[in-house]
């Protein structure tokens, strides 16, 4: 059985996750420098994969999960979090805006890039252990039983910094095995090339 309803949800998801990512890039307009072949790049081989991952999602199998889930978050544990996020974003603001000695990537771009970095290692586990890691992703995220700084700092990391792959791998879940790690092959290219355009935009490569 095929789900269109669910792959046109994918396919909006995919778009929506794609123009934040531009917006926040967006906000450093004043620092680009090769902005047309960086843009045409990175949205096109961003959409290529927006496109195969929703046309595989509608794909019905018995190891789906659901995309619509209970809303864990919090404006107390947000606050609760701070210790394990802000600490984090500082460190990649300063490392992105110093990573090359005639360029760096401003913030709040450079936590994109850093976004990018720690998506690309848990894509890079996926390849080996996608249950382990989407397991890890919804403990850590959803267990709404626990509530306490050390949990909350945990939830928001894995919500702010590797939500993508996580995501991406729950839309993979279920696939046969040769497809979803080609197709998690694929998505790993697209986050180098998304994080190699990103640096060439700000001419920081």
């Amino acid at each position: 059985m095929y789900s269109l309803k669910r792959s046109i949800k994918v396919f909006i998801m995919g778009q929506t996750w794609l123009l934040i990512l531009l917006a926040i890039l967006a906000v450093n307009f004043n620092y680009w420098i090769k902005p047309q072949n960086s843009l045409i790049g990175l949205i096109g081989f961003t959409e290529i994969f927006i496109i195969l991952l929703a046309l595989l999602s509608g794909i019905r199998t018995k190891k789906q999960l659901p995309l619509k889930r209970e809303n864990p978050y919090s404006f107390k544990g947000l606050l609760k979090s701070f210790w394990a996020t802000i600490p984090l974003v500082v460190f990649f603001s300063f490392s992105m805006w110093n990573i090359s000695p005639d360029n760096g990537v401003p913030f709040p771009s450079g936590l994109l890039a850093g976004y990018l970095i720690i998506n690309g290692v848990f894509a890079f586990a996926s390849l080996f252990a996608p249950n382990y890691i989407i397991a890890i992703y919804l403990s850590n995220v959803y267990d709404e039983k626990n509530s306490s700084y050390l949990s909350e700092g945990y939830r928001h990391l894995a919500s702010f910094f590797w939500s993508l792959n996580a995501e991406v791998q729950i839309l993979l879940r279920g696939l046969p095995f040769v497809i979803q790690r080609l197709m998690n092959l694929v998505f790993i290219v697209v986050i180098i090339l998304f994080f190699g355009l990103t640096l060439l935009l700000f001419d920081a490569l």
